[in-house]
């Protein structure tokens, strides 16, 4: 088919007006896309579960480092030592509001090169040490969402 030909097709399928809505949808559909993924409200809790269990929850104004290991223990990290740390661990850093693991022992290491985190709603998951770690908004009480209160 000549390109010539192609070109009278699409005129008569598109009109000008055609071509200018979809333009304004398109833009407008980008505009709506980079605005909601700006909305995300910053949190004021990181929640730490393992193996299903809530084990810690820190705010995200002091800064701290933690080792969680797998069974649950969460303990505090003042030196960068893991060698005494026994299998089965992920060192979380809060840092100026952002959330990050740094270091674990798990295989595939999806925890570590995870994005940090900050807002409400978003989490690190580390599957072979079954640890959650999520972002709160550290209003409400407790496991109460605002629907049943």
């Amino acid at each position: 088919m000549d390109v010539s030909i192609l070109l009278i097709m699409f005129r008569d399928i598109f009109k000008k007006a055609d071509i200018i809505l979809l333009a304004v949808l398109l833009a407008g559909g980008i505009f709506a896309s980079i605005a909601f993924a700006r909305s995300g409200s910053a949190g004021g809790l990181v929640s730490i579960k393992a193996g299903g269990k809530a084990i810690a929850s820190y705010s995200l104004d002091q800064d701290r480092t933690v080792i969680v290991s797998s069974d649950g223990s969460v303990s505090d990290l003042d030196v960068t030592d893991t060698e005494s740390v026994k299998p089965g661990y992920n060192t979380i850093q809060i840092k100026d509001g952002i959330v990050s693991v740094i270091e674990a022992d798990c295989h595939n290491q999806v925890c570590v090169n995870h994005k940090p985190i900050s807002h409400e709603g978003e989490s690190i998951i580390c599957l072979p040490h079954k640890m959650v770690v999520e972002i709160e908004s550290g209003k409400g009480d407790g496991d109460v969402d605002t629907i049943a209160q």
